[in-house]
Formats: structure tokens, sequence, C-alpha cells
């Protein structure tokens, strides 16, 4: 995954294969990257992914591991009804109100929603 700290966000992009390995590797760069705190809104760009090694299980962990983040805005973006499917499991798997996380197919609305002021 390619990790980009960008004007007022973070952009993860994700191509090809997406699996765990490559979730908690993308994971732990961003904890270690001095430029990323919480109050850094994250953009996951799943648009170019191809295949997804992950199940709903999974999915519901990294959901309740994200919820022990102090505050974080996160706004995905999927282009197949696959990846679009699992990331909306993901968002209705979170029940902390200090993580706001929303899915959209369109990369522009992504970006603005996650713009704007909460």
């Amino acid at each position: 995954m390619e990790i980009e700290v960008a004007e007022g966000y973070i952009l993860v992009r994700a191509e090809a294969l997406l699996a765990v390995r490559d979730i908690d590797e993308a994971i732990e760069r961003l904890e270690r990257n001095p430029l990323v705190s919480p109050a850094i809104p994250i953009l996951l760009d799943l648009r170019k992914v191809s295949e997804l090694k992950l199940d709903a299980e999974v999915t519901r962990q990294y959901a309740r591991g994200l919820e022990q983040m102090n505050r974080l805005r996160l706004a995905v973006v999927a282009a197949d009804d696959l990846t679009f499917g699992m990331a909306r499991l993901f968002q209705s798997e979170l029940r902390s109100a200090k993580v706001e996380c929303k899915v959209f197919q369109d990369f522009y609305l992504a970006l603005s929603w996650l713009r704007q002021q909460r």
C-alpha cells in the first residue's frame, strides 16, 4: 500500500490484491510516521483493488481495533461492489463516536467529505 501525506489529509492507496498482511503493514507504517496523527483525516483509496483476501470476521476485527483510537476521520473509496460492500461492513461495525467513517464510490466526493469541518 502506498502512503502519501497530502495537504490536510493522508492518502493510502491499495492496488491489485488486498490482504491482511498489506493492511497490517500500512497500519504499522502510519504509526511510525512522525507526520501522522489521529487529528489528520485519512482517505483510503481502494479503487484499484482487484482481489480481496479478507473475510467479514477480519473486517470486524479491524473495526474494533480502530475504535481504540482517540479520534479519527476516515473516508474509504471503493469502485467494485465486493470492495464497497466490505467497506460498508467495516463502517457498520464502528460503534465509537470518536471514529467517523464513510464509504464512497467517487474519489472527489470522499475528499470533499473528508475536508469538511467536524
